[in-house]
């Protein structure tokens, strides 16, 4: 009888050793574990920072990026950025959060990235991952072209001012008449069987006013002497048609110095703004420096505009909703440059509408800096002005169209048409006249009338090398009143002599060296 019961029990014995076996595979498969030996504690650990946002080897991400990973039981994360492999340079630390915002990174470059999940027992690193940003364009990458201004003038000329842009938005320098495509009615008009020219730079009055707004507000974490070294950098290398202002801020905003060419007075007022309160009316400094910007496309002065905003801290003072900013800077250009943590990224990229750049130390900040004023100086050289002598004499409409040849770029953008009455259109010889015209191109050398009478005179210079500049003075003003207008072309004279009586009208183009003489007969 003892001999069947152990038998027996050997028997459950052994049912309970496989089923414990069994149970055990089953614990190691649903575990994710192995028998091979493979198990990696760190690697397959929930709590390891896992599934990175954008995915790993993610190509042209942009600039301001969100980054989030996933990671079980644990909430305290250092964040590692870097252009290196593997990443060493602590972003963040002491994270409470599965997300996380960068900025500051360089356009088509190359950085790995790395979580470290922390707890009281444990420290987890995670994979390391990668990502692109997305390239700079150039001028290989295709032009954009953008109109400022269209009009005709004596004899038949089509007057286009326009900018070269890149797919960024920075001007383009350095074009010829020859890398431009004209189309007239539709037909291709070579700039060498026809005239047409482009202005050059150094013959444009032309003038480019940049405010500089520096933040000033109090910051312990902030070398501030850094920042005004990065600014004096910036106005040390301005353009020649380069005005500056300089204004600071942080709880309110102030000017420091009236726009002017002289970096020494610049430099000056840079060097007097110090540091002040804890309060940062960035908002407010947008709008106050966005009602600085006029734009002015004259024949006699070509003025354009731009705001720098060099901060380190996003808008505390609430003065202003941020849609007031957004319209304030409509139409204007903004650049704005962000310095160290304290920043809100996303508001002053959109804050910064034609560019936006981010710095994590002060020394970064004047590379920067001195980038921004580089692509000022491209949105100067990348200002053009074309002047068509159309050939049309039919008094009729035409349409005029210019675009760069063998762009790699096509549409609205890449173009500009222009549409105009040939009616009134004549051949002038190169010269000066006063009141020339379709009927009567080589205008008066001598002009007769009655006593009391008031006429209007205009100058005219047919394919002046410069822009006009005009004087006007009379002989003997007490035969002939002269009166300048606001139009430097044009001037009124009143005949208040007696009959027979006559005076000279001298008119100058300083610019061109050219002169008239109209004599003024009084009936």
């Amino acid at each position: 009888m003892r001999t069947q019961f152990n038998k027996n029990f050997n028997k459950v014995e052994c049912r309970l050793s496989s089923a414990l076996f069994l149970l055990s595979l089953f614990i190691l498969f649903i575990s994710g574990c192995s028998l091979d030996g493979n198990y990696d504690p760190q690697k397959d650990n929930p709590s390891v920072p896992s599934n990175p946002i954008p995915k790993n080897n993610a190509v042209g991400t942009e600039l301001i990026l969100t980054l989030s990973w996933q990671a079980q039981g644990i909430f305290n994360f250092d964040l590692y950025v870097d252009s290196q492999n593997p990443p060493q340079k602590l972003y963040a630390e002491n994270l409470e959060t599965f997300v996380y915002d960068i900025y500051g990174i360089e356009p088509g470059t190359q950085y790995f990235w790395k979580v470290v999940s922390k707890d009281e027992n444990n420290i987890l690193e995670g994979d390391v991952w990668t990502f692109i940003t997305k390239p700079e364009f150039t001028k290989l990458d295709g032009t954009l072209l953008e109109s400022k201004r269209i009009y005709i003038s004596s004899p038949n000329d089509i007057n286009i001012m326009f900018h070269a842009l890149d797919s960024n938005g920075r001007g383009i320098p350095n074009y010829s008449i020859n890398n431009f495509r004209i189309k007239e009615d539709g037909i291709d008009v070579s700039p060498i069987e026809t005239y047409a020219e482009l202005k050059e730079r150094n013959r444009i009055n032309y003038s480019l006013k940049t405010v500089l707004m520096i933040d000033n507000t109090f910051d312990e974490q902030i070398n501030f002497e850094q920042i005004k070294n990065a600014a004096i950098a910036f106005v040390n290398n301005r353009a020649e048609e380069q005005q500056i202002a300089v204004y600071k801020f942080s709880e309110n905003v102030e000017l420091v110095q009236q726009f002017t060419k002289s970096i020494g007075e610049l430099t000056s007022a840079i060097n007097g703004i110090e540091p002040d309160g804890e309060i940062t009316n960035l908002n407010g400094a947008a709008i106050t420096g966005a009602t600085q910007l006029t734009e002015s496309y004259a024949t006699e002065m070509i003025e354009q505009s731009a705001l720098v905003i060099v901060t380190a801290h996003a808008d505390n003072r609430s003065e202003f909703i941020f849609d007031e900013v957004l319209q304030a800077i409509q139409n204007k250009n903004v650049y704005t440059v962000g310095l160290g943590k304290n920043l809100d990224p996303f508001a002053l990229s959109l804050m910064g509408n034609k560019e936006h750049f981010f710095s994590d130390d002060s020394v970064k900040l004047e590379q920067k800096l001195l980038k921004t004023q580089s692509i000022l100086h491209n949105l100067i050289n990348g200002f053009y002005w074309m002047v068509y002598d159309s050939p049309k004499r039919d008094n009729d409409f035409h349409t005029l169209k210019i675009s760069v040849a063998n762009n790699v770029l096509s549409g609205s953008k890449t173009e500009i048409e222009a549409a105009y009455l040939s009616g009134g259109f004549y051949d002038a010889e190169p010269g000066l006249y006063i009141n020339s015209s379709s009927t009567n191109p080589a205008g008066f050398d001598t002009l007769t009338m009655f006593p009391g009478l008031t006429r209007t005179l205009t100058a005219y210079s047919f394919e002046a090398d410069n822009i006009p500049y005009y004087t006007w003075i009379t002989t003997d003003e007490v035969v002939v009143e002269l009166t300048l207008t606001e139009e430097n072309n044009k001037a009124k004279v009143k005949a208040i002599g007696n009959a027979g009586e006559q005076s000279e009208v001298i008119l100058t183009d300083l610019n061109n060296g050219l002169q008239k003489i109209l004599t003024i007969i009084i009936e």
